[in-house]
């Protein structure tokens, strides 16, 4: 008897060293709630910009671009190098503004629908317009239709459908404290448009 006593009294006295449980599997946030936290923080972000890589791919011709953009609360900035006939293109627009496109012979063309004129001049279907907002893992809060079909265990989306297009987010890198997509895939029909983004850097909100 005194030795089962010897060693329930040790029991004890482990039990007290180790502390209170950490918190287990299920006491964190659900893959959902994680979400709308991870989503409120992209959604506040007003200036950023990226330089990256992009392979667009329309069933007959295959090209590879460069790519920076730069985007604050009022407009972007977009320069795309490549074989697009001219072999550069940059994009400027302003919300409520239109858009501005100028080639490498220093042309310019302007319109109110900046996927219309990127395809009227270059022969090149991406959809600006979204983007903006896909390639930060947002929806497009412009656009009722929402349908995100899966999320990662941190909250991140790993697929996207909206406006016709089904865009999958294979990779995420850490920028600043931040979750930033790293590797894309856009794609409605026979377009395909691979993204890879070699360096982000944005402003935090005030």
């Amino acid at each position: 008897m005194t030795r089962w006593l010897f060693l329930a009294a040790c029991l004890s006295l482990l039990a007290a060293c180790a502390g209170p449980a950490g918190p287990g599997p299920g006491n964190g946030p659900t893959p959902e709630q994680a979400w709308q936290i991870h989503k409120a923080k992209l959604a506040s972000l007003k200036d950023w910009q990226f330089n990256g890589r992009l392979v667009f791919d329309n069933g007959v011709e295959v090209w590879s671009l460069k790519v920076r953009w730069q985007q604050n609360a009022n407009g972007y900035n977009i320069m795309l190098i490549g074989p697009l006939g001219s072999g550069q293109v940059q994009l400027r627009g302003r919300d409520g503004d239109g858009v501005t496109l100028r080639n490498a012979d220093n042309e310019s063309f302007r319109a109110d629908n900046v996927e219309s004129l990127l395809y009227q001049q270059t022969g090149l279907r991406m959809p600006v317009s979204g983007l903006r907002y896909w390639i930060l893992g947002l929806p497009d809060a412009a656009v009722a239709e929402e349908k995100y079909t899966q999320l990662d265990g941190q909250g991140r989306l790993l697929e996207l459908k909206q406006s016709d297009w089904h865009v999958e987010y294979l990779d995420y890198q850490q920028v600043t404290g931040l979750s930033l997509p790293e590797k894309m895939i856009l794609s409605s029909g026979e377009i395909e448009v691979r993204l890879i983004i070699d360096y982000w850097t944005y402003r935090p909100s005030a």
